[in-house]
């Protein structure tokens, strides 16, 4: 695999966590939710209106957002990463420190203010929170709950939820119900399992106003 295209297939589940919670909040009707996507309508602009689309169907279009080219050796033009780049010739005899002057120098004058202003953004834009990858799995679940549990029955309260989740994992063949979500026979699981899914519900709650904001998954 091209090690510069295998970065970003880790990443990638990290991306649809991102675009399911964008979507969501596409179709939310929170008020503080609604408000920050007014806010957020310019960064989230390249992404297109999500609501009803699929993940890989939006992925196939959209997933250049989250790359930025490289400087790279071309040894064709067809190669280039973008149109909006410049192919130049380096003499490999002279000094570094003049030929970075140069390029400064060149670079300058080929990238004009008003190209500037037109600039594609690239991953500078759509970057994760740093540390978020380590609790995809999490994430994962705590959207599953949110989104297909918690609010389509109108956030009803912990007990029932943690009723309506058990049935709603019940029903999938290849979801497993979340450790922590497990009850036993005893009173203290019970309460521990109630105490951590309202903990997730609260998560929910706040990657939905950090997503709303332009951000992933954010402090929660």
């Amino acid at each position: 695999m091209n090690n510069s295209i295998q970065p970003l297939l880790l990443r990638k589940e990290s991306y649809r966590l991102w675009f399911e919670f964008y979507k969501l909040c596409c179709l939310s009707t929170e008020i503080r939710v609604i408000k920050n996507l007014q806010l957020s309508k310019e960064f989230y602009k390249l992404w297109g209106d999500v609501r009803g689309v699929k993940f890989d169907d939006w992925w196939d279009t959209h997933q250049n957002l989250f790359t930025e080219p490289v400087v790279k050796i071309l040894d064709d033009v067809k190669n280039r990463q973008t149109e909006n780049s410049l192919i130049v010739e380096i003499p490999l005899n002279q000094s570094t420190s003049k030929i970075v002057e140069s390029l400064k120098k060149l670079i300058e004058s080929e990238q004009k203010p008003n190209y500037r202003k037109k600039k594609v953004r690239f991953t500078k834009s759509y970057q994760l929170t740093k540390g978020s990858e380590p609790k995809l799995e999490t994430i994962r679940n705590v959207l599953n709950i949110y989104r297909d549990v918690y609010l389509p029955n109108k956030k009803p309260k912990i007990p029932k939820t943690l009723e309506l989740t058990v049935q709603y994992y019940d029903k999938k063949k290849r979801m497993v119900l979340p450790d922590s979500l497990k009850l036993t026979n005893h009173l203290s699981n019970q309460k521990n399992v109630e105490r951590n899914l309202g903990r997730w519900m609260k998560w929910g709650e706040t990657i939905m106003l950090n997503v709303s904001n332009g951000e992933f998954p954010g402090k929660y």
